[in-house]
């Protein structure tokens, strides 16, 4: 396992440091993502549990969060959003790969996230919600982790904007669990695909005033994990744990502190 492990690390490296060599693997790999991807939701029963109006998807601005490991929940609920459909991703090399995949069902990026380009993709964020309306799509335990702990950064971001949240969750009858940092979940052609969006979460309170972070922090991140549990369990696929420490090692607390800079 170990000597996998040295080799994966060395390949990755390899792909990263040779960007001809990354750029070329990766456009075709994206290819063949959003082809397979396409025909999954083409094979597959989709069952869409919205809470929250359609109608004002595309009437409003809103931040719709979603785990990182059910990165394609945007992409299936993207029909609801309409053309004005975003997704925070991080600008490094890593997320090139599902950049290109979401262009090819029309979901731009913005580029952004904890770490660097963190405070360009504010004032990006800002621009865009100038012109409404725009369904910003953010995984707030990404791109680093701990897999399914929110970090603070999408309860500012809200507060910030002045922006209404709605959370995004799916599970399917048939799926393989990648294991990775996130545990991306990966749905199989021919499933039956439930995707779920929330009631709308306000920012704010009766009274005007911002909602006390923490609070609102801590109802994402629960709602997020139970709603996840309630269809992977509905599904019969294994439940997904929360994970104490993320990419690297990084842990909320680290992360949160890192945002604040």
């Amino acid at each position: 396992m170990k000597k996998k492990s040295k080799f994966r690390r060395k390949y990755k490296k390899f792909l990263l440091d040779n960007n001809i060599i990354f750029y070329s693997y990766t456009y075709l790999l994206s290819i063949l993502g959003a082809v397979y991807f396409k025909f999954v939701l083409l094979s597959s029963k989709i069952t869409y549990d919205i809470e929250a109006p359609k109608a004002l998807f595309k009437e409003e601005n809103f931040i719709a969060g979603f785990w990182h490991g059910r990165l394609l929940a945007p992409l299936i609920v993207r029909k609801y959003f309409g053309k004005n459909a975003r997704v925070l991703m991080s600008s490094s090399k890593s997320a090139y790969l599902m950049k290109l995949i979401c262009k090819y069902f029309g979901v731009d990026r913005v580029e952004g996230s904890s770490g660097k380009g963190g405070f360009n993709g504010v004032r990006e964020i800002l621009r865009l919600f100038k012109n409404k309306p725009v369904v910003l799509a953010i995984a707030p335990d990404g791109s680093i982790g701990p897999r399914m702990q929110c970090s603070e950064g999408i309860v500012s971001l809200a507060q910030i904007t002045k922006t209404p949240i709605i959370l995004l969750s799916f599970s399917c009858s048939k799926a393989i669990i990648i294991n990775s940092w996130d545990k991306f979940f990966l749905p199989l052609p021919f499933s039956r695909i439930e995707v779920h969006v929330s009631k709308i979460i306000d920012y704010k309170n009766e009274d005007g005033e911002n909602k006390d972070s923490e609070t609102l922090r801590l109802f994402i991140e629960n709602y997020l994990n139970n709603k996840t549990w309630e269809l992977d369990k509905k599904y019969k696929q294994p439940k997904v744990e929360v994970a104490e420490y993320g990419r690297k090692g990084v842990s909320v607390k680290t992360r949160n502190k890192h945002q604040k800079k």
